[in-house]
């Protein structure tokens, strides 16, 4: 079937212009009204863009069945755009989000996705199109904490990556994030702080008081920071200083005169001449929660005296990136750029297999890829009865990869030949990670499909072998 369309020609302060007359809209608005929608698609495929402005505009009032047609007929016609405005007159911003997905809008999808109620998916979106820090703080509200941690890592927000590493128990990449907040951003303190009460945890008191004292040099005191300036005064005490401690926990005092534990702490000082004046120590207070913020806290100023402070332990630089030093020589990984690899690497566990083990299992689903960082392992496959064996892997080998592009049941396996310590990445966290950036995705895949080629080219090789020699 066949259309005329008819155009006049109006005057402009551009110029005269052809403009399709009303015929063509309301022959589309008929065939929607008859539910012929092909007929309808067909039309707006080849209808310049004012017919699709005018339909809108003219079934603004129009059922909500016809509208839904003509947002539907914008769809097929891939006329995202008008589709998705066409959805969101409706109130339907799932729809609308779903038109401009399929658009590769993905910001625009994501925010509508929001409005619809659906954060897992606006989450997602937002980390395809590379907004990390929306979209880890849309996964925060829906608890996804690792997810959240990644993006905050990827969008440069390294203290919240830390304070959610350190959350879900990955805390190699806490320590390293949290050592990365630079002195002139927000939070440094608060960094500062956090690995402090780690190390002193990890029974590293030297390190502790080196963060304590970059906290009490780089913020005034104030009501964050006080239990910091006790804690330093306390270990400082333990070491001699009692100076500096004092000092400490005066300030304290002239900030919060209550402040039970920094008063018992000095009444507890040995005094430097003579007995020292009783200190009452009032009741302690009712324990404060901190709450990590995701915005900028502003500081509450109560003025400080400049301190007498001891030289300061040399500090430690906390190596903590195993993950990304095994992967950034792995072929498999080669041509993925530094903020690939970290994002990869944060996704790994470090494991230890007794020799013997298992890491993958023949005609089982690959459930993991393994780097492995310490020991060998040995690749056999079993195969009517009888074990064949492959191969060894050492130190920097990679294994279960072909299971990113072949979800079927992996075809040998690998066992522990001596104890192993490897690097283990989660199949399904991996794939999640790479359809999260199609950049990285195609690189990674574009290694497989090379050799995958490789292996099918010798397999070739090695059984045409017997007929050249025949």
């Amino acid at each position: 079937m066949s259309y005329e369309i008819e155009f006049e020609v109006r005057q402009s302060d551009a110029g005269a212009e052809l403009v399709p007359c009303g015929k063509l809209a309301e022959t589309i608005r008929a065939h929607l009204a008859a539910e012929r929608m092909k007929e309808a698609v067909a039309l707006l495929v080849t209808s310049p863009p004012q017919i699709g402005d005018q339909l809108i505009a003219e079934c603004s009032k129009a059922s909500r069945t016809l509208r839904e047609r003509l947002a539907d007929a914008f769809f097929q016609a891939r006329d995202y755009e008008r589709a998705a405005r066409s959805a969101d007159a409706l109130g339907d911003p799932a729809r609308a989000a779903s038109y401009l997905e399929a658009s590769y809008e993905l910001g625009k999808a994501a925010a509508l996705w929001v409005q619809a109620g659906d954060l897992v998916r606006a989450a997602a979106l937002y980390e395809k199109n590379l907004d990390f820090l929306e979209a880890a703080d849309l996964y925060v509200k829906v608890k996804e904490f690792l997810r959240a941690a990644e993006c905050y890592e990827r969008g440069g927000a390294f203290y919240q990556a830390g304070v959610l590493y350190l959350r879900t128990g990955r805390h190699e990449r806490a320590i390293e994030l949290l050592q990365r907040v630079d002195r002139l951003q927000d939070y440094y303190a608060e960094a500062n702080r956090l690995l402090g009460s780690y190390f002193e945890r990890t029974g590293n008191e030297e390190l502790a008081i080196a963060r304590y004292v970059e906290v009490v040099r780089s913020r005034a005191l104030d009501a964050a920071t006080l239990e910091v300036h006790v804690r330093l005064a306390e270990l400082y005490a333990a070491r001699g200083y009692q100076k500096q401690a004092e000092a400490l926990l005066r300030g304290v005092l002239r900030a919060d005169p209550s402040h039970a534990i920094a008063s018992k702490a000095l009444h507890g000082l040995p005094a430097p001449e003579g007995p020292r004046p009783e200190i009452v120590v009032p009741a302690p207070a009712a324990p404060t929660e901190i709450v990590v913020p995701a915005t900028t806290v502003p500081a509450v100023e109560v003025g400080a005296a400049p301190l007498d402070l001891p030289a300061e332990p040399s500090e430690t630089v906390v190596r903590a990136e195993p993950a990304l030093e095994a992967i950034w020589s792995l072929p498999l990984f080669a041509g993925l750029a530094a903020d690939e690899l970290r994002a990869l690497a944060a996704l790994a566990d470090k494991v230890h297999v007794a020799a013997g083990g298992t890491l993958i299992e023949q005609d089982r689903p690959g459930e993991a890829l393994y780097v492995v960082l310490e020991g060998k392992v040995g690749i056999t496959r079993s195969e009517g009865g009888q074990t064949i064996e492959l191969g060894v892997l050492g130190r920097g080998s990679a294994v279960g990869e072909m299971s990113l592009v072949d979800e079927g049941p992996t075809s040998a396996q690998v066992s522990a030949l001596t104890e192993v310590t490897a690097l283990r990445f989660p199949m399904e966290r991996l794939r999640q990670r790479l359809a999260a950036c199609e950049r990285t995705e195609l690189r990674v895949l574009r290694v497989l499909a090379r050799s995958l080629s490789g292996r099918l080219r010798a397999s070739n090789e090695r059984f045409s072998r017997p007929a050249e020699r025949g």
